[in-house]
């Protein structure tokens, strides 16, 4: 079996190359009004999954799988009262905003920032990083999100409490 890695590091045998996609930083804030945004810190879990890194084919795909994710979240969580709030999710192209940071901008590199994968989105959003993408959520369609992500849930047969 012949086996190949490409240059970002996928395995790929019989002469095809997987492709991961594109390294991504994100970033999910919260409103209460749609003009004003936070971190969302969860009552219980604080700031979990408010930021992170991962890879995706694009930008726009991976700010809608993260709020997908987020509604799926929300739909079990009984304790947060997300019912009224807006959410967005800001993402840059790693690479990109890396490869930018001239001699006069600060370092945007995950490690010359001295920041984690959770907590870069929050740094480049601080350091007026051009996004790639941004999605908003107004209340009427997070509350429709959770709904699709419990009939989602039900329907795979995995338990739900809304």
């Amino acid at each position: 079996m012949d086996i190949r890695v490409d240059q970002n590091g996928a395995v790929a045998d019989n002469d095809e190359f997987v492709d991961p996609g594109t390294e991504y930083t994100w970033l999910v804030e919260t409103s209460d009004d749609g003009a004003d945004w936070w971190q969302e810190l969860h009552p219980v879990h604080g700031s979990r999954e408010s930021g992170g890194m991962e890879f995706a084919r694009n930008a726009e795909e991976l700010a809608a799988a993260v709020l997908g994710r987020r509604f799926a979240a929300l739909h079990g969580d009984e304790i947060y009262d997300w019912e009224e709030l807006w959410f967005r999710v800001t993402v840059w192209n790693h690479r990109a905003v890396s490869d930018w940071a001239g001699p006069h901008q600060p370092p945007y590199g995950l490690e010359q920032a001295r920041t984690t994968p959770q907590t870069h989105g929050m740094y480049l959003k601080a350091n007026k990083a051009e996004p790639h993408a941004v999605e908003v959520r107004v209340p009427r369609q997070v509350r429709d999100g959770v709904w699709k992500a419990h009939v989602k849930a039900a329907a795979s047969g995995a338990a739900t409490s809304r």
